[in-house]
């Protein structure tokens, strides 16, 4: 009998991007996958944020398939934004 383990390996080839010392003053977008209650998740979060950060904005963008297209990270650097919130609620 041959056993595999489940939780796989995954090998890191990028680094994550510099975290943010503040969200004050900053444009944040809280992209969407369309997973199941993701709008409700994101409203309350953006709402949270927003009583913290009063100078931000938080937009709720809807990105659902095309989510790590290149479209949508393009479009997310064309309007400026400082930092992506990506999640679901699934």
């Amino acid at each position: 009998m041959e056993v595999f383990d489940p939780t796989g390996a995954t090998e890191v080839s990028a680094a994550f991007a510099a975290r943010l010392d503040t969200l004050k003053d900053k444009k944040v977008a809280m992209l969407s996958n369309g997973m199941w209650q993701v709008d409700r998740m994101f409203d309350s979060l953006a709402a949270a944020l927003q009583q913290r950060f009063p100078s931000s904005s938080f937009t709720l963008i809807a990105a659902k398939e095309q989510i790590q297209s290149d479209e949508t990270i393009d479009a997310l650097v064309r309007e400026g934004y400082d930092a992506v919130v990506v999640g679901n609620a699934a």
